[in-house]
């Protein structure tokens, strides 16, 4: 976390959005905001239903940079959509777009100062909660592999070549 979103955090103007699921959070949280157990038949609905309430807070505009420092989305978040397009490319590329401007810099992973492209996807991957190495071989050498360019998702690092 950098240095703002620190002093956001500790001076309560910013929080990380913590959009999971799991089965046993999930119908507490459903009852809170008045939806009954009685209105889904199964874990699938269930989800379903979470799942449209979180698309209206990721879609909303003040889902931004300027409370919202991070989001954690699991994989259940991602492989769903938002609006009619895939969950990734909601949340990323807003977050992505905030850096247009910053200068390309050699090495470099802090926005004020310029950033290298893997700094770039470390940065904005790293505000969903996702951990990339710093550098774009280790990265390619992350998460799992797909067999084809076919089989790869929005929201998945492409890396050519052998890592």
């Amino acid at each position: 976390m950098r240095g703002e979103q620190t002093e956001h955090m500790c001076n309560g103007r910013g929080f990380v959005a913590a959009l999971d699921q799991s089965g046993g959070s999930t119908p507490k949280a459903l009852r809170r905001y008045g939806i009954a157990e009685d209105a889904y038949r199964d874990e699938e609905e269930m989800f379903d239903l979470v799942h449209e309430m979180r698309e209206r807070i990721v879609t909303s505009p003040a889902f931004n940079g300027h409370r919202i420092l991070a989001a954690i989305l699991f994989e259940k978040t991602m492989d769903r959509s938002f609006l009619g397009r895939p969950a990734a490319c909601v949340v990323l590329i807003p977050k992505a777009l905030q850096h247009l401007g910053v200068p390309y810099v050699w090495g470099g992973n802090d926005p004020a100062t310029g950033l290298d492209c893997s700094g770039f996807t470390k940065l904005v991957f790293g505000t969903f909660g996702v951990n990339l190495p710093r550098v774009s071989t280790d990265q390619a050498r992350t998460g799992t592999p797909v067999a084809s360019l076919a089989e790869a998702r929005p929201g998945d690092l492409l890396a050519f070549g052998s890592p």
